[in-house]
C-alpha cells in the first residue's frame, strides 16, 4: 500500500505508518486520532487518505491571489481584514 510517499525522507508521511522515529513537533497520535480509535487501523486510514488526496487536484489551483485558499466570500473578508490591520500599522 505504501509507494512511492514512503521514500521521501523529508516528508512527516514516514511517521505516521511507524517507518521511522517522529519528531518532537509532530503529533502522530493526534493526527492518526482523527482517523479512528485502533492506532494500527487508524494508520491504514491515514495512508488511504493521503493516496486518495494525491488523485485530485491540487488545492493550489484554486488559489487566489496567489496566497488564499477559499470561497470567494471568505476571500474578500480576509483581504477586508488584512488591508485593515496594514492600514493599522501605518498609522
Amino acid at each position: 500500500m505504501l509507494d512511492d510517499l514512503s521514500l521521501h525522507k523529508w516528508s512527516s508521511f514516514r511517521a505516521m505508518p511507524g517507518l521511522e522515529i517522529a519528531p518532537d513537533w509532530l503529533s502522530v497520535t493526534w493526527v492518526l486520532g482523527q482517523f479512528g480509535d485502533v492506532f494500527n487501523a487508524s494508520q491504514f486510514k491515514f495512508i488511504e487518505f493521503v493516496h486518495q488526496g494525491l488523485k485530485r487536484p491540487s488545492p493550489c489551483l484554486e488559489l487566489k491571489g496567489q496566497i488564499l485558499l477559499g470561497s470567494d466570500q471568505f476571500v474578500s473578508q480576509l483581504k477586508h481584514r488584512l488591508n485593515t490591520m496594514i492600514l493599522e500599522k501605518e498609522i
